[in-house]
């Protein structure tokens, strides 16, 4: 008969949980029991083997609670054979160690003991942990006979039992103590309560609990009243109202509350008294609970409460009528000062709402300062790395991913120097109606089929003096907007007209000067807004949309264009109405367009041979414009400032063809070293990096700007333009900016 335990042993149950439901037995390290070592001893001689243990796995040791053959109490846990025994409901037996291979290296077998044979049978608590194990052990190599192996199993099967015995035992002096400490919890707070708190039997009204509020109240002593009806300590009206009450509650079968006058020792109280019956398992009455409650001194006072509010109103009666007349007089001067605090408030808002843009606008464009520097490491180094290798290497993807989010970092740097309006802007006198026209098929995809798109504009349209791209881009956000809040399709209308100076001034509400301009209207047929949505609609990071859907910088990217622009930007909405959004631009007489830019004849050759002088304070940025320069073929000179830059190209000033500098440097900006050694060497080149256009980019520096992050391919295109381009520093920035764009 193969053995077989009761419980199985549950796999998943944590070892934590494993020996807490050991301990819960509170048999570890208790004294040796005649039951447990009759147990073992009946299996040392069934087997025929000198040592028989009782073993327990605790946290870090095998603890004997019977032992046959061992002088020790315990041995650790990872030399114990039992460790293995309790993984499985199966018996573990192991015939000759020494050619076993879990066990043939365990000082147990390998040194003085020499433990040859080893048969476990697992102990199991109901809960399906393992405990430890009924085992048999001997110095010679053998087996069992399945005889055995039954008996060994009903032996270990009792061990649990003795076990499990003594578990209820420990469980139910727990209990034990438990509900004593709660009956004497119970006791201290009923005696120590507020309020008065007495138990009557259900059969005869004897008091069986008064407490000390009770004795307060009442006048009676708790000795004088316990297992007494009452009748002897108070008058027989007051005892026959109360016991019909009692009544009351036990024959119906549910609370009664009722306030009632009591005679005590300072007189006559009023009492609110709640009696609730309560009933034994078999629905017979077991007793009856009183709560009592003194409210003789909430009466006095509702009472003079009474009293007062009687005389409080005949008082208002007769101010009422004074007042009435005062409050017309007042009525006409308050609202005159409501009207002149709301503009007040209005007022103050805007411009509180104006420095806060302000100074989060000067922290973004900063913070994107020190972005597009790291941007143009990680994106450059990534593109080394991508040129060295195989599409078929293991860490291609790995990489691709790192140059993919750092194109995406740069993207989200964009919007935050949009926003901040400290973007380079590349403005052109346009038509504002053909560019948003030259939109409509990206338009018409971007918002999807189930929202109808109606693009028109007037005819005779002013120019306007704007960044086509970034004009695209505040009429691309402004589509996606409207679509998020069309999620069940609509309508978008976008027009373009002209405004006079007065209804610019009027739509513009003071934000931009009164003179003629251009009026964009989009409007849409969405879930609208609340005001308190729209008063934040142009905060940078704030979004309506899920955790994931949205940066919260679309809208707050269409505000610094616009009023990068010269222009300013207004919503009107209401919840379930959709929204309007106006842009103003004023008109400009600039006629200037730029030219097409002809294909170059080779647009693949991207090196060269010239000697270039590269400045750039940031030492990881300055690396990468030298590795990317060098790469291409040019010799190249770096220098950390501008003063290095000064001494190096008074050493070699017939060298330098071309000079690579930063904007932003400590000391000297990169607009005026370039204008310092172009006096050295007035046919050297120059071209500048930002990444965005500070004070020293906006007052107008004749040199091509190329914006950061740079990478590879837009500054070797930028390079070479610079050196190949003859003629102004104005054409040669177009084409930078063009490769910038790339």
């Amino acid at each position: 008969m193969r053995f077989q335990a009761m419980v199985k042993i549950s796999e998943e149950l944590p070892e934590g949980e494993r020996l807490r439901l050991l301990r819960s037995f509170e048999i570890l390290d208790t004294p040796a029991e005649d039951a447990f070592d009759r147990i073992t001893q009946v299996a040392a001689h069934v087997v025929g083997a000198p040592v028989a243990l009782v073993s327990l796995v605790d946290e870090s040791r095998q603890w004997f609670k019977s032992k046959v053959g061992v002088e020790v109490d315990e041995t650790p846990r990872e030399y114990a054979f039992c460790s293995q025994a309790i993984r499985s409901s199966e018996p573990m037996v192991v015939e000759d160690a020494s050619r076993d291979d879990r066990f043939r290296n365990n000082p147990l077998v390998a040194g003085g003991q020499g433990i040859r044979f080893y048969a476990g049978m697992p102990l199991v608590s109901p809960e399906g942990a393992g405990l430890g194990t009924l085992c048999v052990i001997d110095r010679e190599p053998r087996n069992l006979t399945a005889q055995q192996l039954e008996v060994l199993g009903l032996l270990a099967r009792h061990v649990e039992s003795e076990m499990n015995l003594r578990r209820t035992a420990a469980l139910q002096r727990a209990e034990h103590e438990e509900l004593a400490k709660v009956s004497a919890l119970l006791e201290s707070i009923t005696d120590n309560a507020p309020v008065m708190f007495f138990v009557k039997r259900a059969d005869t009204l004897e008091v069986e609990v008064w407490n000390k509020a009770a004795e307060t109240i009442t006048g009676v002593a708790r000795d004088e009243i316990l297992g007494k009806t009452g009748c002897e300590s108070f008058p027989a009206a007051q005892m026959d109202a109360f016991q019909e009450r009692d009544r009351k509650a036990l024959d119906e079968g549910k609370l009664v509350v009722v306030e009632e006058t009591l005679t005590g020792p300072d007189g006559s109280r009023v009492l609110h008294t709640i009696r609730v019956p309560v009933y034994n398992a078999d629905g017979t009455a077991r007793c009856l609970v009183g709560i009592s409650e003194d409210i003789t001194e909430k009466k006095q006072a509702e009472e003079a409460l009474r009293q007062a509010h009687e005389e409080l109103d005949s008082r208002v009666q007769e101010r009422t009528a004074e007042l009435r007349r005062v409050n017309e007089r007042l009525r006409a001067e308050i609202e005159e000062r409501r009207q002149a605090e709301e503009t007040l408030r209005e007022s103050e808002a805007l411009l509180r709402q104006a420095q806060k843009m302000e100074a989060i606008g000067r922290l973004a464009g900063g913070i994107s300062h020190d972005f597009n520097n790291l941007l143009s490491v990680i994106l450059g180094y990534s593109d080394f790395v991508l040129d060295d290798l195989d599409e078929g290497s293991p860490v291609w993807a790995d990489v691709l991913a790192i140059r993919d989010a750092g194109r995406r970092a740069a993207e989200l740097t964009s919007q935050l120097l949009a926003f901040s309006r400290r973007q380079v802007l590349e403005p052109q006198a346009v038509s504002l109606g053909e560019l948003v026209e030259g939109l409509e098929k990206v338009l018409t995809r971007l918002i999807g089929e189930d929202i109808d798109l109606d693009v028109s504009h007037a005819s005779g349209l002013a120019k306007v003096l704007i960044d086509p791209g970034q004009m695209a881009q505040v009429v691309l956000n402004l589509a996606v907007n409207a679509r998020d809040a069309m999620p069940n399709g609509g309508r978008l209308s976008i027009n373009v007209r002209n405004v006079t100076a007065d209804e610019a001034a009027e739509i513009g509400g003071g934000r931009v000067k009164s003179e003629p301009s251009v009026l964009m209207t989009v409007v849409d047929s969405g879930i609208g807004m609340d005001d308190r949505t729209r008063a934040r609609l142009f905060e940078p990071f704030f979004t309506t949309k899920k955790v994931g859907e949205g940066t919260g910088l679309g809208l707050s990217t269409v505000l610094g264009i616009v009023e990068q622009s010269g222009g300013a930007i207004s919503v009107e909405s209401e919840p379930g109405k959709g929204s309007v959004f106006k842009i103003l631009i004023p008109r400009t007489s600039e006629k200037w367009c730029p030219a097409v830019q002809q294909p170059e004849a080779n647009p693949e050759v991207l090196g060269g041979h010239e000697t270039i002088l590269v400045v750039e304070d940031e030492p990881q940025v300055r690396a990468l414009v030298q590795r990317i320069l060098a790469r291409a073929g040019y010799e190249v000179v770096v220098a950390c400032s501008p003063g290095d830059a000064l001494l190096r190209c008074e050493r070699r000033r017939e060298e330098f063809q071309l000079v690579v500098s930063d904007v932003i440097m400590p000391l000297m900006n990169g607009p005026e070293l370039c204008r310092r050694l172009t006096r050295v060497q007035p046919e050297m080149r120059a071209l500048l990096m930002s990444g965005y256009t500070d004070d020293v980019v906006r007052q107008g520096s004749p040199w091509p700007l190329l914006r950061k992050p740079i990478t590879e391919q837009s500054l070797l295109r930028a390079v070479r333009r610079v050196l190949d381009r003859a003629g102004s520093d104005e054409a040669a920035s177009r084409l930078v900016r063009q490769a910038s764009n790339d």
